[in-house]
């Protein structure tokens, strides 16, 4: 039962608190955790116990992971794969029919969903399976953040699909990030080299590395999120002197590539606007979004085109996460589409 386990973890964190407070004064000083590691103790000289508890605890509120998107969680399929926290740790699916009598209830993506069972096994392996992969991914302790956050799709099968008109729907990259940072995850030309930065996927630890830098206080940032504040300390062992992601204005021209994209796209399909929903992607033909567009009213070149530019335009980095494979991605989608040059 949720709530008897969910009991049992309070107790154990208690416990651990009040033997961390009566432990003798002649133990040694926790040390320095290695870099990524981040189950490791904390130094000396940083918070601690439930003051360290609770900072995470505020800084994980902030990320989004909260609460449970229930219409996605009541899948067991997303539910164990990443939507329901208690799922994804254990690999048990609860009905949510039965949550009224059993007192259970959809869970967040919360403490123990990262370090224990499933999410605990992917930081220790490190190794992580993506579908458009022919092998697992080594990506360290960020292997946890990629068995979510990589797009979830088979490109290439998604190409021949199309390609062969057997596509009834759109697919659509689901929460991609990982989709650009191994250099893989975006719709390609099987005749086409695509260029490639593979520094940001090689870090030790991966997306870890630089979304959950050391803070001040001795412990590893749990909101996630780039603060660049900690633009030194994450990129500046490679990019002296960098105080923002927008590294020599190529976050500008990112934008301003998929802006042009999307303007051949809606000009080849008579589409005004690319979005997503029910699981697909939507072109919308009119401005008040009622009327949407078929496989069969959209070229090869138009859906690779528009399912590029939405990977980029959401994944959340405009091209910082892999540089190369962005510009590559863009600039071929646009040259199947129009036979000219991105400028």
């Amino acid at each position: 039962m949720r709530n008897s386990m969910y009991k049992l973890i309070g107790v154990l964190i208690i416990l651990s608190f009040v033997l961390v407070a009566c432990a003798p004064a002649d133990e040694p000083a926790p040390q320095e955790p290695a870099p990524g590691d981040n189950n490791a103790q904390q130094p000396a000289d940083g918070i601690a116990g439930l003051a360290m508890t609770n900072r995470i605890s505020e800084e994980w509120k902030q990320s989004g992971k909260m609460f449970a998107v229930p219409s996605v969680a009541a899948r067991e399929a997303c539910a164990v794969a990443c939507h329901d926290g208690y799922a994804f740790s254990t690999g048990e699916f609860t009905d949510p029919e039965q949550f009224d009598e059993e007192g259970m209830h959809f869970v967040g993506i919360d403490c123990q969903s990262c370090h224990s069972g499933t999410g605990q096994e992917l930081m220790d392996t490190g190794l992580v399976s993506v579908p458009f992969a022919d092998e697992e991914i080594q990506a360290g302790t960020g292997a946890l953040c990629i068995t979510c956050h990589h797009g979830r799709r088979d490109t290439r099968a998604i190409y021949e699909e199309y390609e062969g008109g057997g596509a009834t729907r759109f697919s659509y990259p689901h929460y991609g990030p990982a989709a650009l940072t191994t250099g893989m995850g975006g719709v390609e030309y099987p005749d086409v080299e695509y260029g490639h930065t593979p520094a940001h996927g090689e870090l030790e630890n991966t997306c870890l590395t630089c979304h959950m830098p050391q803070t001040a206080d001795g412990y590893r940032d749990h909101t996630f999120q780039m603060d660049e504040q900690y633009a030194g300390q994450t990129c500046g062992g490679c990019h002296s002197g960098i105080t923002d992601w927008n590294l020599n204005g190529f976050q500008d021209q990112v934008q301003e590539w998929v802006s042009q994209l999307e303007e051949a796209i809606f000009e080849e399909t008579g589409s005004v606007y690319i979005s997503s929903g029910g699981g697909q992607l939507i072109f919308y033909a009119d401005e008040a979004r009622t009327e949407t567009l078929t496989p069969d009213q959209v070229s090869l070149e138009a859906f690779i085109a528009a399912y590029n530019v939405y990977l980029i335009r959401t994944e959340g980095s405009w091209g910082v996460h892999n540089p190369a494979y962005t510009r590559s991605l863009l600039q071929e989608s646009y040259r199947a589409l129009t036979g000219d040059e991105l400028q």
